[in-house]
């Protein structure tokens, strides 16, 4: 029985028991083998199944193009087709066992600059240790370089995407991680090259250099798009140097546009100048917010914004939100009436009349109107903004409403009002008397006072004396009792046209007391809580013979007789008393000696006294 081995792709197969002779030529990875048949087992095939295969390769998947002098690649040789253990034998002569379940590893250092085709010899053992069959297989050939060390460069995706604006500007850099492996003598990374441009050490992270380690994660901040290689030039334990990179595609990636959810105006129907309060509602990447052109500031994605309108009619106010890459906007309408006052100047004097207006509108208009139950409609042509406006309204029936229509451009309007009259007619001057005397005039101290008024077509009036109020009556009488001083009356009265006034002044003046039997006149007027003080005509007394006019006109009787009738027409500078006329203890009233004997005569005696404040 002849055992006859096959190549499929680089794993070496036995193919069991066949009729084969002499040698052949196994090829495993470009690599020719020679095998020769082992006739000493060819009895012992059931102690394998089907064909032997066996494979060698490097752990941690180090290409075998970048190796080093001082490297060691750790080698995994596993087996399968027979049941038993395996042994194999390394280039270097040592034996190494393992099972169909469990692979052999080992290490390998290569020291030396050299081309190796690194073989083993795997063979298969039966139930009793003994070998039945084995082959050769090669890991590779390769050559090893000096001074230098390698590394693996990798990422978790090929692809990675930057932010951009509307610009096309990066908005801010994208991480990319990248896997550096060494898994032999471990190396630290100690430059990256993007593009074959270093990358500042503010954009690597950990900061470079590195610790030595057979694997870690470099971190880079990329802000270019486009294929990116990234190079890691690395450093071992034993200071060799070397490089390895990865490439990676870097894609702009601009942000969705951002959406408004509303705009609302409250409230949407205004008068020119009064303000509207907008809220934006957004959501989304906003990075800017604008509403009428006004930067606004979104708090949980509202914004709000006082509005003044500056002019009449349907106002379109834009809201804009937009981000690096896009913007959208939306609008809400508002309409805007105009302002407006009317106020009446002056009112006719007779009806029918003209009344004088004034109109202050506010914006721009396109016409108005004025009417009212008493006036002719009078329209304006339009304008925009007119103070002091003059009008000229026909007046038929006072008083009258005036209303005042402005209408604004889309269908806006406004509406004010006021009241008009006629002018009103002025009161003449109030009648007013005061003990029958309508001009100033004169009264007794601790005399009455009768005040008599009237003012026909007056609305309200009021009469004082002295400053305190005594009625509000239009018309009527007032006694005013015992007057101690003088007296200002004064009238006031009042229609729409205003008020008119009429004033009294009441001197006061003293008065004559009878003095019959009266020892003197201080006794006389201090009865009376008064003064004895000279009358008009200077006279302190009055007898029979000394008759002041003012004494006659007061009613003082004169029982002791008179000298004749009716005042004396002496000038008096004063009067002279005797306190007794012939021993009667009547008290004389003289004129001075040098006009009146002082004879004591009974017309003589005293009868009056003048008595004031």
């Amino acid at each position: 029985m002849k055992i006859c081995f096959g190549v499929l792709g680089s794993t070496l197969l036995f193919l069991g028991a066949v009729s084969c002779t002499g040698s052949r030529t196994i090829v495993v990875d470009g690599q020719t083998l020679s095998t020769t048949e082992n006739n000493n087992n060819t009895n012992n095939t059931a102690s394998c199944s089907g064909s032997l295969s066996a494979t060698m390769i490097p752990v941690g998947g180090i290409s075998l193009a970048n190796i080093r002098t001082g490297d060691t690649i750790n080698w995994m040789v596993t087996a399968s087709g027979c049941s038993n253990n395996y042994i194999l034998i390394t280039s270097g002569g040592e034996s190494i066992s393992f099972t169909p379940t469990t692979p052999a590893i080992f290490p390998i250092t290569y020291n030396n600059i050299t081309t190796i085709n690194e073989q083993v010899i795997v063979k298969a053992l039966d139930g009793s240790g003994n070998v039945i069959f084995q082959i050769t297989i090669n890991g590779g050939t390769f050559t090893v370089s000096s001074g230098s060390t390698h590394c693996v460069a990798t990422t978790a995706s090929p692809s990675f995407f930057l932010s951009l604006d509307s610009n096309n500007n990066p908005v801010a850099p994208v991480t990319i991680p990248v896997l550096v492996v060494n898994s032999s003598t471990g190396v630290g990374v100690t430059q990256v090259l993007d593009n074959g441009v270093a990358v500042p050490a503010t954009q690597v992270v950990p900061t470079l250099p590195t610790s030595a380690a057979q694997s870690q994660v470099i971190q880079i901040q990329e802000s270019a798009v486009g294929t990116r290689v990234l190079r890691f030039n690395v450093v071992d334990s034993s200071g060799r140097t070397g490089s390895c990179e990865t490439s990676v595609s870097v894609a702009g990636l601009l942000p969705p546009t951002p959406t408004i959810s509303s705009l609302t105006a409250t409230p949407t129907i205004v008068g020119i100048g009064q303000p509207v309060t907008l809220q934006l509602t957004a959501t989304g990447t906003v990075t800017r917010a604008r509403i009428d052109g006004q930067a606004v500031t979104l708090n949980n994605g509202v914004a709000t914004y006082t509005y003044v309108p500056t002019r009449t009619g349907r106002i379109t106010i834009e809201a804009t939100v937009e981000n690096d890459s896009s913007s959208v906007n939306q609008s809400v309408a508002i309409h805007v009436n105009p302002a407006c006052v009317i106020r009446a100047v002056t009112g006719p004097a007779s009806l029918p009349g003209l009344i004088h207006a004034q109109v202050d509108i506010t914006g721009s208009y396109i016409g108005a109107t004025v009417a009212g139950s008493g006036i002719t409609s009078v329209s304006l042509p339009a304008g925009n903004t007119a103070t002091n406006l003059a009008v000229n309204i026909p007046m038929i029936s006072s008083p009258t409403p005036l209303n005042l229509t402005v209408y604004g451009p889309d269908n806006t309007e406004s509406f004010c009002s006021t009241v008009a009259a006629a002018a009103p007619v002025q009161l003449p001057a109030p009648s007013l008397t005061v003990n029958g005397s309508s001009g100033n005039t004169t009264a007794k101290i601790k005399s009455n006072l009768s005040i008599c008024w009237s003012s026909p077509g007056a609305t309200a009036c009021e009469l004082k004396v002295n400053g305190a109020v005594l009625s509000t009556a239009i018309n009527g009488t007032q006694t005013v009792n015992n007057i101690q001083s003088d007296q200002n009356v004064e009238l006031t009265c009042s229609n729409s046209a205003g008020p008119v006034t009429k004033k009294v002044l009441v001197t006061m003046t003293g008065r004559w007391y009878q003095a019959s039997n009266a020892v003197s006149c201080s006794s006389v007027c201090a009865s009376q809580g008064l003064y004895n003080r000279a009358s008009p005509e200077g006279a302190y007394c009055t007898s029979g013979e000394n008759k002041p006019a003012s004494a006659l006109a007061d009613g003082i009787l004169y029982p002791y007789g008179i000298n004749f009738a009716g005042p004396d027409s002496n000038t008096y500078a004063a009067s002279v008393y005797t306190s007794d006329c012939r021993g009667t203890g009547t008290t004389c009233c003289y004129k001075p000696s040098n006009i009146q004997p002082h004879d004591r005569d009974v017309t003589d005696w005293l009868t009056g006294c003048y008595c004031t404040l």
